[in-house]
């Protein structure tokens, strides 16, 4: 059947559809989850995609809804079918569906780009004018279906897709006007904000020119006494990392920030030289918030100087265990506009920062294994990761010219040093003695609360992780140097594990050797489960129930949110404050520890507690009380 055959034939259906639809009560529309979407998606490419209907696909299963309307399998067969030859992942890989380009014109949709939604709640969206004739809605080999979008990127091959929405040249225009366009001192303006403000009309001549333009926009004068800045110089950041420093007793009443052709942000500044009128302008930076012109020294976890000509604006995080980089760099106000990538090694790079700070996907995050020439197109001014990171991307990255600073977090002591580096790196000590004042006071008082305890009188303690991983159910033990056995001994609870200790990683042990050891207290990291249900499989167990801890009710799940509490993230301070309530309850019992969770997401995060009640609480897991 020919394409425009083909077109007419859904065209008539789709027109049947509306009118029957006309005559029944309109559905309710249907309630869109907010997603944040990943820069990566990891995309499944079937070698040989089916030019058949998918085995187990029913013809008249709704498949797809394309612009409000319902496609089953007999719809899309009915249109002309294509089969494209592209690239994926280096393979020459062959797929076989229907063009987007037809479904929107079968739909009669019209508009500035289109939305592909995912049946996992992933989101894409892709201007109209970047599709082509090879664009695909491609059959999956697992049933479903799946973008093929030759030549562009693949966090758009959104596969199981189940939604193609229109956004119209007026909604992206109302999402732009909801963007922060410029940041004035850590205040965010957006365009809507800056309109709002008085505007002022100056005609003057650009350097380099001989005829007088006239500029509208924004006095620079205003946004910095609206946002309280201080100090003698002013800094202008662009959108490609070039900076311009202006002294505050330069700047007049006509000195704007106006929009240019291109929609960008631009300065104008009449009577000064022209490095100061700059394109893309990003942030205005007072002296009070900017070391600008000081050279800054910093000493990482490895004993190196790095110095800097000026604070890096534009901080990358690459390599293994980002996140645990990524969540100290947090608890500092800066990093939100500082840190420009992380590297992502799933779904998404931390879902603990995407809840922290709307936008922070679109920030264009890592892959995973990201190497400089990933890297270095970023321009970076500063590398922070992970000390054993060194060999494997470190060395290459300080090749190519770029600083690298390393950090270890893997212990309080380190994690309390590496601190004091990122204060240094963001040009706020302040800040870092504030965060170490907060864990250290928490940590006196766990050392007050046990002062005059007798190491006869310890509890025996046993942490141990749960996995049934493989369908397989084992039990490991920390290395005696790891978190998880520092916060035992600072709680006051006796480590069992530590004859069998290794390490290098966790230790395989079997319920054998639990049972000799029959600790006072069991705490039980359970990894990639539901603690609810695993404890209470283990409470249920005959061979459970021989143990003491059991009877005595003394197994408990070691709690989480996003992330584990035992783990060197700053979240180990909640998981030793609790180790401490459930070791020595007699001693700790004034401890709330619902409290301590809003003490610390709003001291170290920023977070009120409606925050914390919307974002953390839902993500609790384990004994918590």
């Amino acid at each position: 059947m020919s394409r425009k055959a083909s077109l007419v034939l859904l065209s008539l259906f789709l027109v049947a559809m509306f009118i029957l639809s006309a005559c029944s009560p309109a559905p309710a529309e249907p309630t869109t989850v907010p997603t944040v979407a990943p820069t990566q998606p990891p995309i499944e490419a079937p070698t040989q995609a089916p030019t058949a209907k998918p085995d187990g696909q029913g013809g008249d299963e709704v498949m797809v809804v394309v612009s409000g309307v319902e496609l089953t399998m007999n719809d899309l067969q009915a249109l002309e079918q294509v089969t494209i030859k592209t690239m994926y992942k280096e393979e020459m890989t062959e797929y076989t569906g229907v063009r987007i380009l037809d479904l929107l014109e079968a739909a009669g949709a019209q508009g500035e780009s289109i939305v592909l939604a995912a049946d996992d709640g992933y989101e894409a969206e892709v201007p109209i004018a970047s599709l082509t004739e090879e664009s695909l809605l491609a059959y999956r080999t697992k049933g479903g279906l799946q973008t093929v979008l030759p030549g562009i990127g693949t966090g758009a091959w959104v596969k199981g897709v189940v939604e193609v929405r229109i956004t119209a040249e007026s909604e992206a225009a109302e999402e732009k006007d909801a963007e922060i366009i410029v940041v004035v001192n850590g205040i965010g303006f957006t365009q809507e904000d800056l309109a709002a403000r008085a505007q002022v009309t100056i005609e003057t001549t650009k350097p380099g020119q001989d005829e007088k333009e006239e500029y509208t926009g924004v006095p620079i004068l205003d946004l910095l006494e609206a946002t309280g800045a201080k100090g003698d110089t002013v800094v202008l950041v662009a959108d490609d990392g070039y900076k311009a420093e202006v002294s505050v007793a330069d700047l007049t009443a006509e000195c704007i920030l106006y929009f240019g052709s291109q929609g960008k942000l631009r300065s104008a500044m009449p009577g000064l030289e022209g490095s100061t009128w700059v394109k893309g302008v990003v942030e205005v930076v007072s002296a009070a918030q900017e070391s600008s012109g000081k050279e800054v020294t910093i000493i990482d976890a490895l004993g190196r100087s790095i110095t800097f000509d000026q604070l890096p604006r534009r901080i990358v995080v690459p390599g293994k265990g980002a996140w645990m980089v990524g969540h100290p760099l947090y608890l500092f106000p800066e990093a939100s506009e500082r840190v420009l990538a992380m590297e992502a090694r799933g779904s998404t790079v931390s879902e603990f920062i995407v809840a922290l700070e709307p936008g922070f996907m679109d920030k264009p995050h890592l892959e995973m294994n990201a190497g400089p020439e990933q890297i270095a197109p970023l321009k970076p001014d500063a590398i922070v990761t992970k000390s054993y990171m060194k060999a494997q991307i470190g060395d290459g990255l300080e090749a190519i010219g770029l600083p690298v600073i390393y950090v270890e977090l893997e212990t309080p002591e380190q994690f309390f040093s590496d601190v004091t580096t990122i204060g240094q790196l963001f040009g706020n000590e302040a800040r870092a003695r504030e965060i170490v004042a907060f864990y250290r006071e928490r940590m006196d008082r766990i050392e007050e609360g046990l002062k005059d305890l007798k190491e006869e009188d310890k509890p025996s303690v046993l942490v141990i992780q749960y996995s049934d991983r493989g369908g397989e159910i084992a039990f490991k033990v920390p290395p005696a140097s790891w978190m998880q056995t520092i916060e035992v001994e600072a709680a006051g609870g006796n480590p069992l594990w530590m004859e069998i200790a290794g390490g290098g990683g966790w230790e395989l042990v079997n319920f054998e050797q639990i049972a000799a050891w029959d600790p006072d207290k069991i705490l039980v990291i359970v990894f990639g489960s539901d603690s609810e249900s695993v404890m209470e499989t283990l409470r249920g167990d005959l061979k459970w129930q021989s143990l003491g801890a059991v009877r005595d009710g003394e197994l408990h799940a070691f709690p989480s949110d996003f992330y584990g509490w035992d783990v060197p993230d700053p979240r180990w301070i909640l998981g030793m404050t609790w180790a401490a309530t459930k070791i020595h309850p007699d001693r700790f019992a004034d401890v709330d520890m619902r409290e301590e969770v809003y003490e610390f997401y709003g001291e170290m995060y920023g977070m009120d507690k409606a925050a914390v009640d919307e974002h953390v609480l839902p993500e609790l897991r384990g004994d918590v009380e």
